[in-house]
């Protein structure tokens, strides 16, 4: 349904993500920085100004 109601093609993907808590600064997984591609080169926001 939300494929349709958004009217996304059958080629593009609906991907959503969500982190709660606070992370283990003391955890070795948590020292990763990684270099991000800008937001605007992959997705698009529907419904917002």
């Amino acid at each position: 349904m939300t494929r349709r109601v958004l009217n996304v093609p059958d080629d593009e993907y609906i991907v959503c993500g969500m982190s709660l808590g606070y992370a283990d600064e003391t955890a070795p997984v948590n020292t990763l920085v990684a270099e991000r591609e800008p937001l605007d080169s992959f997705a698009t926001f529907h419904g917002f100004s």
